[in-house]
C-alpha cells in the first residue's frame, strides 16, 4: 500500500472519528463500517468486530489501529485496495467542504436571508 495513502488514510480517519464532517460525514462512517466487514482478517484473532464498535463510538484516538488493520488488509486483496483508496479520496473530500455555522441571535422581527457563494447582478430589497 502506498505509505502516502496510509498516512492519508489515518488523519482521514481522524478526522471522521472525531466528527470534524458532523451529520454529512455519517455516509462516510456507514461506508468505513462496510470496508472493516469486508476485510479479510485472521480467523484465530479476529478484530474488525472491535475496530466496528470503535467507528461507532467515535473513538479517534484509535484512529492508527483502524488504518493499520485497513492497511493490511489492502495489502492481501487488490480489490479491497481499490475501495479503500476509494473511501479515503470520498472521506477526504467530505472534510474538506467547508462548514457553515448560521447562527441568529437576539429578537427577530421580520424575514431573515442567509446565503452563501449568491452570484447575481443586484438585489431589490422590498
Amino acid at each position: 500500500m502506498d505509505p502516502n495513502l496510509l498516512t492519508g488514510l489515518t488523519t482521514v480517519l481522524a478526522g471522521i472519528l472525531g466528527g470534524a464532517t458532523g451529520e454529512v460525514g455519517s455516509e462516510s462512517v456507514h461506508a468505513l463500517l462496510a470496508l472493516i466487514k469486508r476485510a479479510p482478517e485472521d480467523a484465530s484473532e479476529p478484530v474488525g468486530p472491535e475496530l466496528e464498535q470503535a467507528v461507532l463510538g467515535g473513538q479517534a484516538d484509535r484512529a492508527q489501529e483502524i488504518a493499520d488493520y485497513l492497511a493490511a488488509a489492502a495489502r492481501e486483496d487488490q480489490a479491497f485496495a481499490h475501495d479503500l483508496k476509494a473511501w479515503v479520496m470520498a472521506a477526504t473530500e467530505q472534510l474538506e467542504k467547508p462548514t457553515v455555522n448560521n447562527t441568529i441571535t437576539g429578537p427577530v422581527s421580520g424575514k431573515v436571508i442567509q446565503g452563501g457563494e449568491i452570484n447575481i447582478d443586484s438585489i431589490t430589497w422590498r
